[in-house]
């Protein structure tokens, strides 16, 4: 049997656990999830208090890990900012790949003017070489004493050429087109 000193202790205990479950409970103004069970005078199961206990802890951490959380308008905020970094590391990566570095540049540039100075070179070596191959001719007709059509030379042709006459309608290339036959009737 339990002590009036114990009593005392174990219905304050009650009450306080009580009045917590009230105050957890609540989700509006005057509104209560579920129906509070009071503990009678004199007895007390401590093994359904501690579940009770537990449960009303575990309640608490849900709720305290609710009110931690983020509106939803802070969450749209952060998400919104991560996606435009996100994007913004992707037009930078797209962007780096078409942007030539320095030492590019300067590359293209060598290769540039390289391949234009290559160029002048065969220019001036062809109109060299030209102009010896023009003298040579020169010196080549003067042996021969051409010199007198000044370089020209005519040639008569004594055979008749016959130059094929075109068809009205030329034939594209690589078309082959097949011959009909004479004979009108056709074969089996």
């Amino acid at each position: 049997m339990l002590c009036p000193a114990t009593l005392k202790v174990t219905e304050f205990k009650a009450c306080h656990r009580l009045l917590f479950k009230l105050q957890t409970m609540h989700d509006g103004p005057g509104k209560v999830n579920k129906a509070v069970n009071f503990v009678q005078e004199g007895h007390s199961d401590l093994t359904s208090q501690g579940k009770t206990e537990e449960d009303e802890q575990m309640r608490l951490e849900v709720d305290s890990k609710r009110k931690e959380r983020k509106s939803l308008q802070e969450q749209l905020k952060e998400n919104a900012a991560m996606k435009q970094e996100e994007f913004n590391l992707l037009v930078k990566e797209k962007n780096s790949f078409n942007r030539l570095s320095e030492e590019d540049i300067d590359f293209y540039r060598k290769l540039n003017s390289k391949s234009k100075l290559d160029h002048q070179q065969m220019e001036k070596y062809l109109i060299r070489n030209m102009k010896q191959f023009e003298e040579r001719k020169a010196q080549v007709l003067q042996d021969d004493g051409l010199q007198e059509n000044h370089g020209i030379d005519t040639v008569e042709i004594t055979k008749n050429v016959i130059v094929k006459k075109m068809k009205s309608r030329q034939r594209l290339k690589g078309v082959i087109k097949k011959k009909k036959s004479s004979g009108g009737a056709k074969p089996t």
